[in-house]
């Protein structure tokens, strides 16, 4: 009879012992769900009991210029790409061959555009905008260009205008001031 009751009670045991809930004393955070008696964690945390946040930017390098917000680079002024590594002003620069209408005018030509050596990483030089042998300066923004007001080699003419790059085609209106008027006109690469 005392072996049976031992084998009674080591039965009992082993049922008890299958039926425990393993996750009664577990308490997993930031909604992380308990699994024979582990944590786990929802994407963004980690730990024992998902206590801990991941941090997203902490492989992610933005190169000193620009900053990391929620796992992706946000790029200085100047600077684009997923590192900020490549200078907006990049996707300008080159030599096209040029179609531009002024007015009634149409006419061929070569423009350059190049980096300009100053302070600003998003300033560059147009060279022969309006098929006139002057350079004028740009800024770039992303994939836009903004072109202020000023001289085309002589105070009584000034140029202003506005372009994007769209992939690899350009477009730039601009405005050209002389006394006689104002000539409004549009040029692309082909």
């Amino acid at each position: 009879m005392k072996q049976f009751l031992s084998f009674v009670f080591l039965c009992s045991l082993t049922l008890i012992a299958c039926n425990t809930d393993q996750c009664v004393d577990v308490n997993c955070l930031n909604d992380g769900i308990c699994n024979d008696g582990n944590c786990e964690c929802p994407v963004g945390f980690t730990g024992d009991n998902c206590e801990l946040a991941i941090d997203p930017c902490q492989t992610v390098s933005c190169n000193f210029n620009g900053v990391c917000v929620d796992g992706q680079c946000v790029c200085d002024e100047g600077y684009e790409g997923e590192n900020c590594l490549t200078l907006s002003t990049r996707k300008f620069t080159g030599s096209y061959n040029v179609e531009e209408t002024c007015g009634n005018f149409y006419k061929v030509y070569v423009l350059h555009i190049m980096n300009q050596e100053t302070s600003s990483i998003t300033e560059v030089k147009l060279v022969n905008l309006y098929d006139a042998g002057y350079y004028v300066v740009g800024y770039v923004s992303g994939n836009s260009l903004t072109i202020p007001s000023q001289y085309l080699g002589d105070p009584s003419t000034s140029i202003s205008g506005a372009g994007t790059m769209v992939g690899i085609n350009l477009t730039i209106d601009f405005t050209v001031s002389t006394s006689s008027g104002d000539i409004s006109c549009s040029m692309t690469n082909y």
